[in-house]
């Protein structure tokens, strides 16, 4: 019998005392839980908050232990709990072991059915429910491990990740950019001995709560952000659109020319201010941008500790910064391909012109700053050396 085994049938049939802060579901029956399988009201917890209020517990909640994890799962119970935690109540807890996910959600599926008084028809509609859910469960798995990065596919297939234990870790790391990605299976790569105790590690890194929730919520705003440019860039071309029909009316219509062109002083103000507004969510989106960065940055270097891989985030920062200037490179050059050569035009020209004077300018002055840092750094380690060997 494993260790972990030995822990867990120590264990086997204890009542322990614990608060629901204590507790969460096993990560099967939570999956379950919230894709709606034996979905709980409000009216169910008022009344098991009735019940324990006035009789007290009558029997515990089913808990299991993951020695790994050196937590407390909570399998059957979920009510209880639920009305201990608006109680500010300890729950008892029965601790029991199992031996695989399905034993586990048998239980639970057996305790639910009990409970609600199933039919037999109801029975086989809600297997049918879960076994559906279920199948979605191995075929979002299956779609997590396509995303992620060829090397680290290579440690699925050698089994150091393991498609159904690992199965947060890897929808997590399915969700990083790919430079990251890479970034950790060169990690692994350079880790001689590949442990358990080296992939929880990187497992708790990548999987960081405060982090993720971090992405998560910059993500969003980042998305919103982009959605309001685009409308915006709309919005801008309508009144290009609606200039270039009054410039042609104004050849047709001599009659009302003053109304025309009153008519295009108050586009050509609002297309200014549109234009300003642009250039404030752009500058909002890089911002964005640079925060999800920084985020990652911070997942690379805890990594990069673990891994002692110096140079990972470097070489990561280097090549998205290599890949965003030739994307807005590229972005400004279609922007100029798309411009007519007119008469007109040639303001829009000059502007674009300027504005690369002074990016180019901004980013060699950067550069130099850098330069400078790192051959201050070498003379040092440098003059360091001179005085160990003179020493």
């Amino acid at each position: 019998m494993s260790e972990a085994k030995k822990d867990q049938a120590c264990l086997e049939g204890a009542v322990l005392h614990k608060m629901p802060s204590e507790l969460e579901p096993h990560p099967v029956i939570k999956y379950l839980e919230d894709n709606g399988v034996f979905p709980m009201s409000q009216a169910d917890i008022e009344k098991m908050v009735k019940s324990i209020s006035e009789l007290g517990y009558l029997q515990p909640i089913t808990i299991t232990y993951d020695p790994k994890e050196q937590k407390y799962y909570r399998i059957i119970g979920r009510r209880r709990m639920k009305a201990a935690e608006i109680l500010c109540m300890s729950v008892p807890c029965y601790v029991r072991y199992f031996s695989s996910e399905e034993e586990i959600v048998e239980a639970w599926k057996t305790e639910n059915f009990i409970r609600a008084q199933y039919s037999t028809v109801q029975q086989l509609q809600e297997v049918e429910k879960i076994n559906k859910i279920w199948s979605n469960r191995t075929i979002q798995r299956i779609k997590n491990v396509s995303k992620i990065d060829p090397e680290l596919k290579k440690l699925v297939a050698q089994g150091i990740l393991k498609v159904r234990a690992d199965e947060e870790m890897i929808s997590c790391l399915s969700a990083l950019p790919e430079d990251v990605q890479k970034g950790i299976a060169e990690a692994f790569k350079n880790n001689k001995v590949v442990t358990t105790q080296y992939k929880d590690k990187i497992k708790k890194v990548v999987m960081d709560e405060e982090l993720q929730k971090k992405l998560g919520e910059k993500e969003e705003q980042f998305q919103a952000a982009q959605k309001e440019l685009v409308t915006a860039q709309k919005r801008l071309h309508a009144s290009e659109q609606r200039t270039s029909e009054l410039e042609d009316l104004l050849t047709k219509r001599a009659d009302s020319a003053e109304e025309i062109q009153n008519l295009m002083t108050v586009i050509e103000q609002n297309k200014k201010v549109m234009t300003e507004e642009i250039k404030k969510k752009d500058e909002a989106i890089a911002k964005l941008q640079k925060e999800k960065y920084d985020l990652y940055e911070e997942m690379g270097h805890r990594i990069d500790e673990i891994s002692e891989k110096q140079s990972m985030l470097v070489q990561q920062l280097i090549s998205r910064l290599k890949s965003d200037v030739t994307a807005s490179m590229t972005s400004i050059g279609e922007e100029v391909e798309s411009i007519d050569v007119s008469e007109k035009n040639r303001g829009k020209l000059f502007v674009i012109i300027d504005s690369l004077d002074k990016t180019k300018n901004a980013i060699n002055a950067e550069i130099a700053k850098l330069d400078k840092k790192i051959r201050d750094k070498l003379v040092h380690i440098e003059e360091a050396q001179v005085e160990a060997k003179a020493v």
